[in-house]
């Protein structure tokens, strides 16, 4: 699993309540971490978070050869900008909401 859950006031990553002290630390990283992506390759993962670095590092999984990666937002619903619209509109997507 890799938090893309964005940063606190100190340059620490945020682990949500969630994760925290419910999934063993050696099954997720955060997005600020050094992720060894090549250490993903074959496996399902879960990326939690839905701003640029969650993309970034989705696309680095696949990459790496992750069999699929499935990304998790809490914002509901997602906003999704289309060539034709001049502002991001709501609209079902592929990434699913927590």
């Amino acid at each position: 699993m890799v938090l893309a859950t964005g940063m606190d006031g100190c340059g620490r990553g945020i682990i949500p309540d969630l994760v925290r002290g419910k999934v063993p630390r050696r099954l997720y990283a955060h997005s600020g971490d050094d992720i060894d992506m090549d250490s993903l390759r074959g496996k399902s993962v879960a990326v939690l978070g839905s701003a640029s670095s969650a993309f970034d590092d989705a696309a680095a999984a696949l990459e790496a050869g992750a069999d699929e990666v499935r990304l998790f937002s809490g914002v509901k619903p997602w906003p999704i900008r289309t060539p034709s619209s001049r502002s991001a509109t709501p609209r079902p997507s592929a990434v699913s909401t927590i």
